[in-house]
């Protein structure tokens, strides 16, 4: 320090022109670039801003810095702009927390990708669609695209795009909706598919794929018919006699939002239950529910229509009972089954119950009630 003390005084030098701007109030536009400082290597880097450099006049030792960092300034006010002086600790700090509040942490390029929803991706794949359409119209005026189907229903899909198609139960058109391996049809852009034959309420997945674009899946509900109703459409009166009671029923299969004329109706046999007056002298044998024993046909209305051997109604009657008579009943309680079109009758699928039920006055007169009917 001491030889650097002895030096001779360089000779005052003018203040430069950023010096001068920043005195009288000049932008560093009009005054025009300052000439960067100098050490015993070069240039010295700037430093990123103008709020690390010091405009206060310099410590005492300033001019030992300049003989550190190799400044040619000659004045304190030039030397506090010198961007080559060491920095002091505090300058140091001050730069350590610039940088940190005000950049960004380190991501590498993958995770900065995946994180910034700006980052583009590239086009996204659009799945096809699937539009549905049923065969036949639903008593209720429900529409075809509806997305409930009664058992047996046949519906056709349509893709926006040809493609393979596959149903998660049900079958292709043409296969048994029964038979196993039956649910996967060849690439085109429809599927005529067929219900399949449930006893309760049942989810059917129908999936489209198309090479290259993702899955398309459409959902249906598989309703069975859940309720029988019946109304007094006739009589043969001209056979009923003493004591007897007769009358025709048309007869009605629910739910009506779906449409259920692939199915045919079976009673089965069973006993009277609640014998009691009147009825108590005739045997369990002479009471006992005795059907059809061959299912009737169902039309595209869920009405019960005549077939092959079945008439059009159900035909409920006691034509004639011996006398005396007295106060006196008894009842069916009657299960009842379903098969689709082509089923053999051993897969009746039991569905619902009705109960019929006679009913005898002290005078001789019976009423018969079924299903929301009577005689």
């Amino acid at each position: 320090m001491e030889r650097l003390a002895e030096r001779p005084k360089a000779e005052p030098k003018a203040a430069s022109s950023l010096t001068q701007a920043r005195r009288f109030g000049a932008s560093s536009r009009e005054a025009g670039p300052a000439a960067p400082a100098r050490g015993p290597a070069g240039p010295l880097p700037r430093q990123k801003g103008f709020s690390q450099i010091p405009l206060d006049p310099p410590s005492p030792g300033a001019r030992e810095q300049r003989a550190y960092s190799g400044s040619t300034a000659t004045n304190a006010e030039e030397e506090g702009l010198f961007i080559g002086a060491p920095p002091s600790e505090s300058d140091t700090a001050t730069s350590s927390e610039t940088e940190t509040s005000g950049s960004e942490p380190s991501v590498a390029p993958s995770e900065r990708e995946e994180s910034d929803p700006r980052a583009y991706k590239g086009p996204t794949a659009v799945a096809p669609t699937i539009t549905s359409k049923t065969a036949k119209a639903a008593p209720s005026g429900a529409k075809a695209d509806r997305s409930k189907v009664g058992v047996g229903e046949s519906v056709t899909f349509t893709g926006s795009a040809p493609g393979t198609w596959s149903a998660s139960s049900g079958a292709a058109k043409g296969a048994s909706p029964t038979k196993k391996g039956a649910k996967k049809a060849a690439s085109s852009a429809t599927f005529a598919w067929t219900a399949p034959a449930v006893t309760t309420a049942t989810s059917a997945t129908i999936t489209l794929k198309v090479s290259g674009l993702p899955d398309a899946n459409k959902k249906l509900t598989v309703v069975p018919p859940n309720k029988i109703s019946m109304k007094n459409s006739g009589s043969h009166s001209a056979q009923v006699g003493a004591g007897g009671a007769c009358m025709l029923t048309e007869v009605t299969f629910a739910p009506l939002a779906v449409n259920l004329g692939a199915m045919r109706w079976l009673e089965e046999p069973g006993p009277a239950t609640s014998v009691s007056g009147y009825f108590s002298r005739f045997t369990a044998a002479t009471l006992a529910h005795k059907p059809n024993t061959h299912f009737a046909l169902v039309n595209d209305k869920n009405v019960m229509e005549a077939g092959p051997k079945n008439a059009p109604n159900d035909h409920i009657a006691a034509h004639t009972l011996p006398s005396p008579y007295k106060t006196g009943a008894f009842e069916w309680v009657i299960e009842n089954q379903y098969i689709l079109d082509g089923e053999a009758k051993s897969k009746g699928r039991r569905f619902a119950k009705t109960t019929q039920r006679y009913e005898m006055d002290g005078a001789g007169n019976l009423t018969i009630t079924k299903a929301g009917a009577t005689t």
